[in-house]
């Protein structure tokens, strides 16, 4: 569901409170923060509170004023936006943050919402649809752009791509115990349903575990549902 949708459907909580969200800034490019704040203080929703044009200032202020929400640029001077997303998480857990960045890449999106972002928005992206993410991130929700929601989309199925095709296939055997193992069977009863050995048993629970990279029988059911064997 995009933005927008989730904004008109739960636009009637916001309207239940009428007072406008204080908004607090870090952005170290002064055009930019300009067009923030103009976007911020023209919304009827949102009131602007403090802007920051680096980290270090914000991460030492705001617990001493807290906003409602924070939008942090990432390519900031000196602290950079992750570490600001965490160190302000770690006094202000409860505080959304939103990223705001140029950054599409694996490694900066994947770092602010590690860090604790609530949500990723581009530039570039259009100012009716920065308000509706703000919006949708004060309500409680998580939310990206469309673009960084494809890229994301496409880290996860690259990711598991390579999961698949670096993983060594199980044998129709093994598959067997395997299902065996997830119904909750004995090493023994294992042995006695397929009339194997124990011996046997235990050297096919080994190869198992090497070929799905787990440690225990709980370990292998979750990862063989998820690399849907079961």
């Amino acid at each position: 569901m995009t933005a927008v949708m989730q904004w008109s459907i739960m636009r009637a909580q916001m309207d239940a409170n009428t007072s406008p969200k204080t908004v607090s800034l870090v952005e170290d490019e002064p055009l930019v923060r300009q067009r923030l704040q103009r976007l911020i203080d023209d919304s009827p929703d949102f009131s602007l509170l403090r802007s920051y044009s680096s980290g270090v200032p914000a991460v030492q202020d705001l617990p001493i004023v807290p906003p409602d929400l924070l939008i942090t640029d990432l390519g900031l001077p000196g602290m950079r936006g992750e570490e600001v997303i965490a160190r302000v998480k770690e006094t202000l857990p409860e505080l959304p943050i939103v990223a705001y960045t140029v950054f599409e890449d694996e490694d900066s999106i994947l770092g602010a919402i590690r860090a604790g972002a609530n949500g990723y928005i581009l530039k570039d992206t259009a100012e009716q649809l920065i308000l509706a993410e703000l919006r949708v991130v004060l309500l409680g929700g998580s939310t990206l752009t469309p673009r960084i929601a494809e890229r994301i989309l496409n880290l996860q199925a690259a990711a598991d791509s390579a999961e698949t095709q670096g993983r060594e296939e199980l044998t129709p055997r093994e598959l067997e115990i395997l299902n065996e193992i997830s119904l909750g069977f004995t090493y023994g009863e294992i042995a006695e349903h397929l009339t194997i050995s124990l011996h046997t048993v235990r050297r096919h629970i080994e190869k198992i575990y090497r070929k799905l990279n787990v440690n225990s029988r709980h370990e292998a059911t979750a990862q063989a549902q998820k690399l849907r064997l079961l």
